[in-house]
């Protein structure tokens, strides 16, 4: 029975390049190209009845994408997905306050799914970094979130407080920081609010307080009243 060329014809991902080598049970045997790049040589009935459609790259994709779901759950980015559900969607998570019951919640693509998650946002960069939401009142979605360190997420709390310096707005830390200033924060922001120029208030020295000991050696200089006589 002669062999159907199958030379040029595409099954699925694979192009038949050219005839091979028969197997050893005698079948037809034809090297073919994948789409994603690779070879593989495979039964022509193979081809035209049981649908193989790659070169192998579907299978291995399928099973990385099993491994993602199956061996990534003791992740720190699993539990960090878990957490930022429960927080925003079960009402007994013990920051539910702050998240869900604010309204804040995960997007249907996230919450279904920790692959879109990790597609969207990959792996952490380093161990530092955790989830961050960009708008603070916004939802976990992807137009919403980076991974950040604490220092980067506690510039952008609802309790930040931020000031103009040097024609830029930043979190007074910040500026604090960049004025290598060593003044307390409070005592920094408290001269803002009464109306200091915000570059004396970055950097003026605070008072000392005075020592105890030396408050009474004042008292003690200072001429007692002669007591009056009976």
């Amino acid at each position: 029975m002669p062999v159907l060329d199958m030379v040029g014809k595409r099954f699925g991902m694979l192009v038949v390049i050219s005839r091979s080598d028969n197997s050893p049970l005698g079948q037809s045997r034809w090297l073919c190209h994948c789409d994603c790049g690779g070879k593989t040589t495979t039964a022509g009935n193979n081809l035209r009845h049981r649908g193989s459609g790659s070169c192998g790259c579907l299978k291995i994709q399928a099973a990385r994408k099993r491994l993602l779901t199956h061996g990534a759950s003791d992740t720190r980015e699993h539990a960090i997905w878990l957490a930022m559900i429960n927080r925003c969607h079960l009402a007994t998570s013990t920051g539910y306050y702050k998240y869900g019951a604010r309204g804040i919640t995960v997007c249907e693509r996230w919450r279904t799914s920790f692959e879109n998650f990790i597609a969207d946002m990959g792996w952490r960069p380093t161990s530092a970094h955790s989830i961050d939401r960009i708008d603070n009142n916004g939802n976990y979605e992807p137009s919403n979130c980076r991974w950040a360190t604490k220092i980067e997420q506690a510039n952008n709390t609802r309790v930040t407080r931020r000031i103009e310096y040097q024609g830029v707005e930043m979190p007074l830390m910040d500026a604090l920081r960049l004025a290598k200033s060593s003044i307390h924060p409070r005592t920094a922001f408290a001269r803002i609010r009464y109306g200091w120029d915000v570059d004396l208030a970055l950097t003026k020295p605070a008072h000392p307080r005075r020592k105890s000991t030396e408050i009474e050696e004042r008292a003690n200089a200072r001429p007692r009243k002669l007591e009056r006589s009976k």
